[in-house]
């Protein structure tokens, strides 16, 4: 993979990066795009509770950080949650001139782009979406991004809770097995912003989700082990399964 240093990198607004992908939201910021009027679509994917705690600061540890937990069947899963702002041609943020709307209350994930917080300060131009001309800018020191990229990794954790209210109050019981895809849940504005307000649920209750597959091996699998499960529902309904290829960047 060839990298690209920020150092050399600069914005040309051509506002490719705000076409035709899935914007990741935080908490706060979802119920913000809400508050504008755009429907929240919600992707939730998963996998089998570990039986032992994986080793502290590795991958798989601070990918199970970013989970809550919720009973299926006869074992416990691990489920992952990520909030964003769907849209097809374009950001409804995006001027006429390439400009944002709201640049001042623009999404962490904006700010950061082209980083990302699960790749941090490696970066492959081939995987973004800016012109080469934006890789070849004068030197600058790129110190401002790193709070942003702690603020996002810090925040990947600190919403889990909060998260698995919000499946609750919203009734999503159903994720992807983590290496296939996600389920997406296309919420309304104000259904959204309603759960989000709603009285939160009581401590302590474990959740019961069924793990999504479409592998007749893996399905086979996890009903020896136990595991509620089924196919990849069909499409409508506001639910529908999204293998990896599916899904932007």
């Amino acid at each position: 993979m060839a990298t690209a240093s920020l150092r050399h990198f600069g914005c040309t607004q051509c506002g490719k990066c705000c076409q035709g992908w899935r914007l990741r939201l935080g908490l706060e910021e979802a119920q913000a795009w809400a508050r504008r009027g755009h429907g929240v679509e919600i992707l939730l994917s998963g996998g089998l509770w570990p039986d032992q705690p994986p080793p502290e600061h590795s991958p798989a540890a601070e990918m199970l950080a970013r989970c809550f937990r919720a009973s299926a069947g006869g074992a416990e899963v691990a489920v992952h949650v990520t909030l964003v702002g769907a849209f097809g041609e374009s950001c409804p943020n995006l001027r006429a001139d390439k400009g944002c709307a709201i640049y001042a209350e623009r999404p962490l994930v904006c700010r950061l782009y082209p980083v990302k917080p699960e790749t941090g300060l490696q970066i492959d131009p081939l995987t973004r979406r800016c012109p080469p001309e934006a890789w070849a800018m004068p030197e600058r020191e790129p110190e401002a991004v790193l709070p942003l990229l702690a603020e996002a990794r810090r925040r990947a954790t600190a919403e889990v809770e909060a998260l698995a209210r919000l499946c609750r109050q919203l009734g999503l019981d159903r994720c992807a097995l983590l290496a296939e895809g996600v389920v997406a849940c296309h919420i309304e504005a104000e259904r959204f912003l309603a759960a989000c307000g709603a009285a939160a649920p009581e401590a302590g209750t474990r959740q019961h989700f069924r793990l999504i597959s479409g592998n007749s091996e893996t399905i086979a699998e996890l009903g020896r082990l136990g595991v509620a499960h089924e196919v990849p529902p069909p499409a409508g309904g506001g639910l529908a399964f999204l293998p990896f290829g599916a899904l932007a960047a």
